[in-house]
């Protein structure tokens, strides 16, 4: 239980609730955020307050207030301020352990840039964002479902020594008081010698909705595969309370933060590890404040000054987000034409999606007079 002694380190220093996440401590927008679920609970059903059914928000109006002036395909970047170094440390070594290490690295360290309160815009189909870093790395993302909503991405490193391509469904429900979000679907980092690590990204609970402490929490466990080296690690965000002797003197469940887990030599079908599998490195520590391998210090965020600023390109393409109006509106804090404009494309996107349903389903019709 060494890394909870040094975890405990950053909880006052970065926000973390003592029971585990990322606690907000701001009055006036919680309290817009609580009007607005309100009026949300008076529409869906207030029994869903006291019931463990979940309710969609994908499809949920919500006023432009609760938005920041950007679209969720750069609010996907939040996860990758530290992208550049860490993944060229990951293109550099030759060690495909400490390869794995450093992507594991990467997710963990990137996800205490996510928390914030304000929801971004949902793309439209067929919106695109383009940006770099200083490095010369490439980002482009896309929009490349409506409904359900998806969005594609693919991040290219100088001189091409990583390549990060993925898509992902985007989930929101409602439950009691709390809402969660998933990005649903893979993420593949390929490297320039044929080695491509596979994973995904964890869930995100956000609590105290109605009322009591706001409080973000990652959740579940994310599958790191690298075929190729048959290497495996199952990463445990808010892992239990330890067993036998640990758990009698006292050594209660760790908070939500917490993360453990370790890359072992698989040897079971299609790259999945077994019981019994070599264990070759162990991480422990939390998303809030440093990670660990083998007790050596891989993120500090105390002391990290590796983040890189997230720069606009010179020509993006028309149907880059940032020529949306609603967003522009915002920026400039005129909420009713913010609003006017939100509404107007979100009306557009509706209209477009009965005529693709429609002349989906007359297709059908024709094939099947065809078959006849």
């Amino acid at each position: 239980m060494q890394i909870r002694k040094k975890v405990k380190e950053y909880e006052r220093i970065n926000g973390a609730c003592k029971s585990g996440g990322f606690l907000f401590d701001d009055p006036e927008m919680m309290k817009k955020h609580r009007g607005a679920a309100w009026e949300m609970v008076k529409k869906i059903g207030k029994s869903l307050l006291s019931s463990k059914e979940e309710k969609s928000l994908v499809n949920v109006s919500l006023p432009v207030y609760l938005f920041e002036p950007r679209s969720y395909l750069e609010r996907i970047t939040d996860n990758w301020c530290y992208l550049p170094d860490m993944m060229k440390k990951a293109a550099n070594t030759t060690d495909p352990v400490e390869r794995m290490r450093w992507v594991v690295t990467e997710l963990v360290a990137g996800l205490h840039n996510t928390c914030t309160q304000l929801k971004p815009f949902n793309p439209i189909l067929g919106e695109t964002f383009e940006a770099k870093y200083e490095d010369g790395t490439q980002i482009f993302c896309e929009q490349s479902s409506h409904h359900p909503p998806v969005s594609n991405f693919e991040v290219i490193g100088p001189n091409n020594c990583f390549h990060i391509y993925g898509y992902g469904e985007w989930l929101a429900s409602f439950s009691g008081n709390t809402v969660k979000g998933h990005h649903i679907g893979p993420i593949c980092v390929s490297f320039s010698d044929g080695t491509t690590v596979t994973y995904s990204r964890p869930r995100m609970d956000l609590s105290g909705l109605i009322f009591g402490d706001r409080i973000i929490e990652y959740t579940g466990t994310i599958k790191f595969r690298d075929i190729k080296n048959s290497l495996a690690i199952d990463l445990v965000f808010g892992p239990p309370a330890p067993s036998g002797i640990l758990g009698f003197f006292g050594h209660g469940k760790p908070p939500s933060d917490y993360l453990l887990g370790t890359i072992v030599k698989a040897t079971g079908p299609n790259g999945e590890p077994q019981k019994g599998d070599q264990v070759l490195s162990t991480i422990g520590g939390s998303w809030l404040g440093c990670v660990e391998w083998d007790d050596q210090l891989y993120w500090d965020i105390r002391k990290d000054e590796r983040k890189s600023p997230l720069l606009p390109v010179d020509d993006p393409l028309p149907s880059d987000s940032r020529f949306r109006l609603d967003l522009i509106y915002l920026k400039k804090n005129d909420l009713d034409n913010a609003q006017l404009w939100k509404d107007k494309l979100e009306i557009k996107q509706r209209k477009e999606r009965d005529i693709r349903k429609k002349g989906e389903e007359e297709r059908i019709k024709e094939l099947k007079k065809k078959k006849k």
